[in-house]
């Protein structure tokens, strides 16, 4: 969130964080229904269903955060420059 709205332009912020909550809060609802189509149809129904349901996304979860932990560091070498031409570090500061 942070770093989506400062790499933003000002005049574009707006914009940028309503698609940013769309997709995040607004696409919740699609995804509940998703799991527990999932839940019924493929994985047993009932409690057992929703718990291998949950197990899946808690593995989808995971996976994603490690994923993301190994693409930090490139992520902030791409950012870094940016925030040093916006003036929101000082170009002196060690990585």
């Amino acid at each position: 969130n942070t770093v989506i709205q400062t790499l933003a332009d000002d005049d574009k912020r707006g914009r940028v964080m309503s698609f940013f909550s769309m997709s995040f809060m607004g696409m919740t609802p699609f995804g509940a229904l998703l799991a527990g189509y999932a839940a019924d149809k493929w994985l047993g129904g009932g409690v057992d269903g929703s718990a291998r349901v949950l197990w899946i996304c808690a593995a989808i979860s995971v996976a994603s955060a490690l994923y993301f932990a190994l693409r930090l560091p490139a992520l902030r070498r791409i950012v870094r420059p940016i925030y040093q031409q916006k003036g929101i570090i000082a170009a002196d500061v060690k990585p």
